[in-house]
Order: structure tokens, then sequence, then C-alpha cells
């Protein structure tokens, strides 16, 4: 083994071998080489921080333009739902107000057929009360005609035998005295005996048939009257039941109820073909439907309304007797 000794700025010598070739270089040039590797790793990791740090703040530019387009986005999908929601707010409180207003003319209508039916069972009544007491009176006064003529009868009859008591008295009297006049004589005052007695008959027949034609008269008259009163009773009851059978057929509480229902939509403001159709048919799940009223929402929505009047208990309710059935 040989050491050589190296001065500085000298040639590093060579060492020859039979496989391998030494290079000897001063510490110099070795300072300088690790400090060049040094320097350019140092600029090579630069160099890869700076293209990293370019690309993390590109991306997190875009990242943050894309956050601010989301935002903006949702900031106006946000108001478009906060105004559509006031707007059906709004719509939903002012079919509120209109569904209270038309609950309270329906029970104004329902108080108004109430009474109207009162109305029409206290007329029937007080009918039935009239006719019960023309009766009454018809029955009052036969008996009065009766007890009248038999008055009358009673006391002509009375006076005519007096008077023919008398007048046969004055007769027998008077034939008594003359009984020894002529016949002639006698037939003579019979006779004017027996005229004044004719005349009285007369009288009293006259008066008679006078009496039988005015209570004749006043019998017609009084069933004139009872009948004309029987056959208003009967025309009010029939037109009572044709009301009372036409609110309970569902046919005409149904069209009743689709009249409240237009003239409620229309008070609120809606035009029909406009705002609301009625009788619109269409195609349901299983079969055809004829809705009474489809009302016409912004947006395309709609409200299909079919209007139902259960009024066949509260008929029954008022035509009860039995308080507690009608309560």
């Amino acid at each position: 083994m040989r050491r050589w000794s190296t001065t500085p700025g000298a040639p590093a010598p060579t060492l020859s071998g039979s496989r391998c070739t030494l290079v000897v270089m001063d510490t110099a040039t070795l300072q300088m080489l690790i400090v060049g590797i040094a320097v350019g790793a140092a600029l090579g990791a630069g160099s890869a921080w700076l293209l990293v740090s370019t690309q993390a703040r590109m991306h997190a530019a875009e990242a943050g333009r894309a956050a601010a387009d989301a935002s903006a986005m949702a900031r106006a999908d946000a108001a478009a739902l906060r105004a559509e929601r006031a707007g059906l707010l709004e719509r939903v409180d002012e079919l509120a107000e209109q569904h209270d207003r038309a609950a309270q003319r329906l029970r104004r209508a329902e108080s108004e057929a109430a009474a109207a039916h009162a109305a029409l069972r206290s007329e029937r009544e007080a009918g039935d009360q009239r006719e019960q007491l023309l009766l009454r009176r018809d029955a009052e006064l036969k008996q009065a005609f009766q007890a009248l003529s038999a008055d009358a009868l009673a006391r002509n009859n009375e006076q005519f035998v007096a008077l023919a008591e008398g007048r046969i008295k004055e007769a027998a009297a008077a034939l008594n005295a003359k009984a020894d006049g002529d016949a002639a004589a006698r037939a003579h005052a019979i006779a004017q005996l027996l005229d004044p007695m004719s005349a009285t008959l007369s009288r009293v027949e006259g008066q008679l048939r006078t009496v039988e034609k005015e209570r004749e008269s006043a019998y017609a008259g009084l069933r004139e009257q009872v009948s004309a009163m029987r056959s208003s009773s009967e025309q009010l009851r029939g037109e009572t039941k044709q009301l009372v059978n036409a609110l309970r057929a569902p046919q005409v509480r149904g069209r009743w109820g689709e009249l409240q229902l237009e003239r409620i939509v229309q008070l609120a403001g809606m035009v029909e073909h406009c705002d609301f159709s009625t009788q619109v048919t269409a195609q349901g799940e299983e079969r055809g439907v004829r809705p009474d009223m489809v009302v016409r929402l912004a947006g395309g929505k709609q409200v299909v309304v079919d209007a139902k009047v259960p009024f066949a208990a509260y008929l029954e309710a008022v035509e009860s007797s039995d308080p507690d059935v009608h309560a």
C-alpha cells in the first residue's frame, strides 16, 4: 500500500492497477460540487413548491368562483321561492276569507229557509184553524137558522091559532045571535069572517117563503166560503208538500247547491270561463268525472269543487213533533 501526499493546485495522482482507476480530487472542488448539488436541489424544490402553490391558487380561485355562482343562484332561487310562498299565503288567506263569507251566507240561507218553512207551517196551521172555525160557524149558523125558523113558525102558528079561536068564537057568537036569520046572511057573515083569516094565512105563508129563501141564500154563501177556504187550504197543503218534496229531491238540492256555489264565486269577483268553469267533464283514474266547478290558479294549478247540500236530516228535524228528535 502506497500513500501520496497532495498539495493544493497540484494535479491529482493516478493509480493504475489491473482493474480500477482512482481519481483523487481536492477539498475545494468537492465542497463546490456539494454546494452546487444543494443549490440545485433547493432551486428544484422552490420551483416545485411555486408550481404546486400556483396550481392550488388557481384551483381555489375556480372553486371560489363556482361557489359564488352557486350562492348567487341559491339566493335567487330562495328569493323566488319566498315570493311564491308569500303569494300563496295571500291567496290562502283570501280563500279562507271567501270560505268564511260563503259559510255565513250559507247559514243565513239555511235560517231563511227555516223561517220560510216555519212560516209555511204556521200558515198551514192557521188555514186549518180557519177551516175548523168556518165549519163550527156553519154548524152554529145552521142551528141558529133552524131555531129561528122553528121559533118564527111556532109564533106564527100560535098567533094563527089564537086568532082563529077568537074569530071562531066571534063567528059562533054571531051565528048563535043570528041563528034566526036567513042562510044568505049567515053565509055572507061567515065569508066576511073568513076573509081576514085567509089574508093572514097568505101573509104568514109569504113570510115563511121569504125566511126560507134568505136561509137558503145564506147557506149557499156560507157553503161557497167554506168551499173556497177548503180549496185554498188544499192548494196551500199541496204547494207545501211540493216544496218539501222538491227540497227532498237530490237533484233539486244539487242544483240549488250549484247555484249557491256560482253566486259565491261571482261575489268573490271571479269570472266564468276565465277564473272558473262549471260542469267540466274529464277522465278519472277509473271512470269519467264531472265536478260542479274547477277553479283555475296561477301556475296551471286547479281546485276541484263539488257542491253538496245535506238537507234531508234538517227537514226531518223541522217536521218532527218529538222535541228530542227536533233538538
